[in-house]
């Protein structure tokens, strides 16, 4: 199965931001809740637990459906496109650990001062935040001239569509017009072989008798 359609790579692309967006909301409520307070390590812990299984399935779902398609598509990636792509998995990988990282961090919170746990959850997740945006950008590189030559493909075939039917739209019409000249045609011999008037020839036949 080839799919060519560049909506399908751009909507398959959802499930790597949604799980890049998941665990920098994550992120957010960890600073809050370290900084303010207003969440208490078990929920901190549980939300991001969720989060972290939810970005490796959807990555893993990604990532395995992207490489798939990759290899059945029409389009011939170059090196450069290959590299982006890899390094945009590593970045997207390197996310998710860092994203680990601080929820194992987190589990070992009473062993920390928490100077050094604010410090080592910040820093662990602006770098996170880091590899998730530069994995989305080499995601998108990657796929700038595989796009271009899908919307390329596409605007070929709509116009192979339109000239088809421009060619069955005369072709019906060509057809009607022979159709009519033959009717026309027939209407005529017809009119011909029955050409005489019945009122003209009874007048005729009384006057000759």
């Amino acid at each position: 199965m080839k799919n060519n359609n560049p909506k399908f790579y751009t909507r398959l692309k959802y499930l790597a931001t949604i799980s890049s967006t998941l665990l920098s909301i994550w992120f957010v409520l960890l600073i809050i809740g370290v900084f303010k307070n207003s969440l208490s390590w078990t929920v901190l812990i549980a939300i991001g637990s969720a989060f972290a299984f939810i970005t490796l399935i959807s990555l893993a779902i990604y990532f395995y459906l992207r490489f798939k398609f990759m290899h059945q598509s029409q389009y011939e990636h170059t090196k450069k496109d290959l590299l982006k792509w890899s390094l945009a998995m590593i970045s997207y990988s390197l996310g998710w650990l860092f994203a680990i990282i601080n929820l194992m961090v987190i589990l070992a919170h009473d062993k920390i001062s928490i100077l050094n746990l604010k410090i080592i959850l910040i820093v662990m997740g602006i770098i996170m935040l880091i590899f998730f945006v530069l994995a989305s950008i080499l995601e998108m590189m990657s796929r700038i001239n595989e796009h271009s030559f899908f919307n390329q493909q596409e605007y070929k075939m709509l116009q192979e569509q339109k000239k088809r039917k421009k060619k069955d739209i005369i072709s019906n019409e060509i057809l009607s017009t022979e159709t009519h000249n033959h009717r026309t045609k027939e209407a005529e011999i017809f009119l011909k072989k029955n050409n005489k008037n019945p009122f003209t020839d009874e007048n005729n036949r009384k006057e000759g008798e």
